[in-house]
């Protein structure tokens, strides 16, 4: 990983990591396993950064209306590319969720990144349902920036 700290806010342990994807999804994706199953730890796990996959809607959580089950998640990226086949696959596998276009202060998914090419959706704060809980009315924005630049 880039980097990653484990803090204590409001007086709760948290381990913030920021991560850098290069082509090495599947490498990062084994180091961050551990901290993705420690579910019910005395540390709570942020993960956020740059994944360079294109997830289009998928990796929200799953609510069900009814009998209808329903993707919980928007994005302004409607593409996806191969390593989110990766990334989703490892959310799906220890119950974790991106928090992108789920959550107060992003309802829509915006672009993260802007460049020569066009825009695109490739930078995630994810974390288990407790995290979207615990992420209230943060912007995502300010999220990503205090994990990435602590």
């Amino acid at each position: 990983m880039e980097c990653w700290r484990v803090v204590r806010l409001e007086g709760e342990r948290w381990r913030l990591v920021g991560v850098y994807v290069r082509g090495d999804m599947a490498e990062k994706l084994q180091i961050m396993r551990e901290w993705m199953e420690e579910n019910g730890s005395r540390v709570k796990t942020m993960i956020g950064g740059d994944f360079n996959a294109r997830t289009g809607k998928l990796g929200g959580r799953v609510r069900e209306e009814g009998d209808v089950e329903e993707e919980g998640r928007t994005s302004m990226d409607k593409k996806v590319n191969g390593d989110r086949k990766l990334l989703i696959g490892r959310l799906e596998e220890v119950g974790w969720e991106i928090m992108n276009g789920g959550v107060t202060g992003d309802e829509k998914g915006n672009w993260t990144y802007t460049g020569g090419k066009g825009q695109t959706v490739i930078d995630y704060v994810i974390g288990n349902g407790e995290l979207r809980g615990a992420l209230g009315n943060w912007r995502l924005g300010i999220v990503l920036s205090r994990i990435i630049n602590p």
